[in-house]
């Protein structure tokens, strides 16, 4: 579908392809009779009458949706071969991505407490790859991708972070801030490389088949999650001693467990920053798109995140590194890296070349990186490895919700 055989209204821009499925095209634009908001705009063509019937009856089905986490149906209409429906636009990004940031902390918490890590982190790349792959299937609407690539693949990458963090905090005593340096380095790594990797298949294979081969390279994760060896994590019962009820009554038990909220003073203090500092951790990189888009460059946006990704990997490393072996109270070291962090997201608004973006960006992703990575070290120092997967639940949570909101109240200032 070619923009300007499309027949637009003479009161519509548009900015960017963001969406294409099998029966239209969903653009970003601005629209002067809804003015001061960007909209969603989907272009079904409607080339006969079964076409034109699954159109109306997508328009009322979605025009009967009322929640505040679907995207209303704000107006529709019909020129010539083509329906436009103008919705509004999710600033906040995808419920994959908030799934993802690990809204589902402590239940996969509660899970890898009764069933162990390496059986948890099976079934969450089990989860991650269904989803990827039905979303391929199941693509007639935006709802199916809510339950797919949302739901499935949002918690099944949910289980997989919380179990890799247990797993590392169990078996590093010394060297800790330096080993999960190195565990995690690859986030950042891999955002650099797949996001060039990512725009040639969809180039080449169309997004459909670009999900099958990263499906297909997110296999991988089941033989790396079958060879993790247990770290020692004592369970309050045997599990052979325990029916299916039991164990279920006990993930459930373990899930709601936020005690050390108010058992320990500190620990409620630090989900505090967390929760604040995640209200606008996630925007910079969630904007990046947009940004180039608005700027003008005439540049992709994969630069940028390539930027991001590397300055992320080496800044897990490097204060790994520095938190190993320095004689430095790692607490001080996060809240330095903290005040950083917030300061160069207030320095990514003053760039205006192409360069001084990829320099604030790499600024930013390397203080990102290391707080990714000094937080999980200042938790063992203050609660210790055996109060870890509960500490990582009730924060992941906490930032998860954050994320989830943060954007949404951000954007009402941009």
């Amino acid at each position: 579908m070619i923009m300007s055989s499309l027949n637009l209204p003479k009161t519509l821009k548009i900015i960017k392809t963001i969406g294409e499925g099998t029966y239209g095209r969903v653009y970003l634009i601005e629209e002067e009779r809804f003015p001061n908001q960007l909209l969603a705009l989907k272009v079904i063509n409607v080339y006969d009458e079964s076409a034109k019937i699954k159109a109306q009856r997508e328009i009322e089905i979605q025009s009967q949706l009322k929640h505040p986490n679907i995207v209303k149906l704000l107006y529709s209409e019909q020129i010539l071969t083509n329906t436009f429906l103008y919705l509004e636009h999710a600033v906040n990004g995808s419920l994959y991505n908030h799934l993802k940031i690990n809204q589902l902390g402590p239940f996969a918490s509660g899970l890898i407490k009764v069933y162990g890590c390496r059986t948890v982190s099976i079934i969450g790349s089990i989860l991650t790859i269904t989803g990827m792959l039905l979303s391929t299937i199941f693509d007639q609407s935006i709802y199916f991708h809510f339950i797919t690539i949302g739901l499935l693949a949002g918690c099944g990458l949910g289980l997989l972070s919380i179990t890799k963090l247990i797993i590392v905090t169990n078996w590093f005593d010394q060297k800790l801030a330096l080993a999960l340096g190195i565990a995690e380095c690859g986030s950042g790594f891999g955002m650099a490389i797949f996001a060039f990797i990512t725009n040639y298949l969809i180039q080449m294979y169309t997004w459909k088949g670009a999900m099958i081969i990263l499906a297909g390279l997110l296999s991988t994760c089941l033989i790396f999650s079958a060879l993790y060896v247990e770290p020692n994590c004592p369970l309050p019962t045997s599990k052979h001693d325990m029916n299916s009820k039991s164990l279920f009554c006990q993930v459930i038990k373990e899930t709601t467990d936020f005690s050390l909220l108010w058992k320990r003073k500190s620990f409620l203090l630090f989900v505090l920053n967390q929760f604040f500092l995640s209200l606008v951790f996630f925007t910079p990189i969630i904007i990046i798109t947009d940004r180039i888009k608005r700027s003008g460059f005439g540049l992709s946006s994969s630069s940028i995140y390539f930027c991001f990704g590397i300055a992320n990997g080496f800044g897990r490393i490097l204060f790994g590194y520095i938190s190993t072996n320095f004689d430095i109270d790692n607490l001080w070291l996060l809240i330095i890296v903290t005040i950083a962090l917030g300061a160069t997201i207030w320095l990514t608004n003053l760039a205006h070349s192409f360069a001084t973006i990829q320099l604030f960006y790499a600024l930013f992703g390397i203080f990102f990186g290391a707080n990714i990575c000094l937080t999980q070290v200042v938790l063992v120092d203050m609660l210790g490895t055996n109060k870890m997967a509960n500490a990582l639940g009730i924060i992941s949570f906490f930032d998860g919700f954050a994320a989830l909101i943060g954007p949404p109240i951000i954007s009402k200032f941009i």
